[in-house]
């Protein structure tokens, strides 16, 4: 009992710091979830680097070692209470700080509670736009081959002679097998 008492405020002021980076934590992550969200087409490496960190954040937020560190902590200091207790004298004193505590501890419950949600409708969400992206990616070559393909084979021809019409239909069916060959 004498060990718990003694540390307390190392205790208490663990608990706040600990806190506090969680409360952060959640802060960035909702600002993650914005930039996901925007209205905005990023490019595919800024969507990349977007997408990174939302997961990162998502990651640490959904680690089990945070939530078994919360309910801990909420156990020590619910122990800590009943010890407190029995001594009438300091008692209201502790429980004014004891409020304070269980406020913070309730305000990051409720938030965590209610973020979760969002989360997991942003990695859906997440997962849709980089597979898009990535599509895109895929397709910008082909469309420009095609387009240089394209281009080559809808000149204008202005030939008099069979030699040149000939040099242009061997041009044409080039053009038609290396098309085949990227469409396989």
């Amino acid at each position: 009992m004498a060990f718990w008492q003694e540390n307390l405020p190392f205790i208490k002021g663990f608990f706040d710091e600990r806190s506090q980076k969680f409360f952060e934590l959640m802060d960035r992550a909702e600002a993650s979830i914005a930039q996901v969200n925007a209205d905005k087409i990023y490019t595919s490496k800024e969507f990349k680097r977007i997408k990174d960190n939302f997961q990162n954040i998502v990651k640490n937020l959904e680690r089990q070692e945070v939530r078994d560190w919360l309910s801990s902590t909420k156990d020590l200091l619910m122990e800590e209470k009943k010890m407190q207790a029995a001594a009438e004298a300091a008692g209201e004193t502790y429980q004014s700080k004891r409020t304070k505590d269980d406020d913070n501890l309730a305000k990051i419950f409720s938030r965590f509670e209610s973020l979760m949600p969002r989360i997991n409708e942003t990695k859906l969400v997440t997962d849709m736009l980089w597979k898009s992206y990535e599509f895109t990616d895929d397709l910008v070559p082909l469309m420009e081959f095609t387009n240089e393909q394209l281009s080559g084979a809808t000149k204008d021809v202005f030939s008099g002679s069979v030699s040149q019409t000939e040099e242009i239909i061997e041009k044409h069916n080039k053009v038609m097998d290396k098309l085949d060959k990227k469409q396989k």
